[in-house]
């Protein structure tokens, strides 16, 4: 889970702190460590969705977390700079 959240910050051009914040706002409901697996999962499930769609797949899996929007072409899937 650790690494997860490392590459997801390297990603992000963020920090462990910031990616957490950011999971603590975004799901204020349920337990905290729950919340970062789940956010994990979407996380990496929307960069293939979007990387799948960038590069001419079509596929059928679509964004289950609202506060996961789609990836851009620079990798990044968050927008964490109201958060920096």
């Amino acid at each position: 889970m650790w690494d997860a959240l490392a590459d997801i910050a390297r990603r992000e051009n963020a920090n462990l702190n910031q990616l957490c914040t950011h999971v603590a706002t975004t799901r204020p409901d349920g337990g905290f460590t729950s919340n970062l697996r789940v956010f994990i999962m979407n996380y990496f499930r929307a960069l293939q969705t979007a990387n799948a769609n960038t590069s001419g797949r079509m596929t059928n899996e679509a964004n289950v977390d609202s506060a996961t929007p789609p990836a851009t072409s620079s990798g990044a899937v968050l927008n964490l700079s109201a958060n920096r």
